[in-house]
């Protein structure tokens, strides 16, 4: 079948995927270090050579812009969940009513 040793290969090849899918991905990483070049006026930064202040007013506007995206995503899954349930009680009316109509027809033609 697969000769002595295959079995051992696939295992550690199932390892290795399950350690991959383990490690955090990099888009965290990324996004912040876009962050902090927005937050900077996009010039990159020397945190060695940086003085306080500018790590502080960094600091503060990163968070503003955290604060921001985090009420973007409460308006954005607030207004999915109005529309979903807006679009469920209308299917649910249609419905209602389609039936009703299909039951009158029906009855008539009895």
């Amino acid at each position: 079948m697969g000769g002595p040793g295959a079995g051992h290969m696939l295992d550690m090849i199932n390892r290795m995927k399950a350690n991959r899918s383990k490690r955090p991905s990099n888009y965290r990483y990324r996004h912040s270090k876009e962050l902090v070049l927005k937050a900077n006026g996009g010039k990159k930064l020397s945190f060695r050579n940086c003085s306080p202040e500018t790590l502080q007013s960094i600091r503060e506007k990163f968070e503003l812009e955290k604060k921001k995206e985090f009420k973007t995503t409460i308006i954005r899954i607030t207004l999915s969940l109005a529309i979903t349930i807006v679009s469920f009680s209308l299917v649910a009316y249609i419905l209602k009513h389609y039936f009703l109509l299909v039951k009158n027809v029906l009855q008539q033609r009895l």
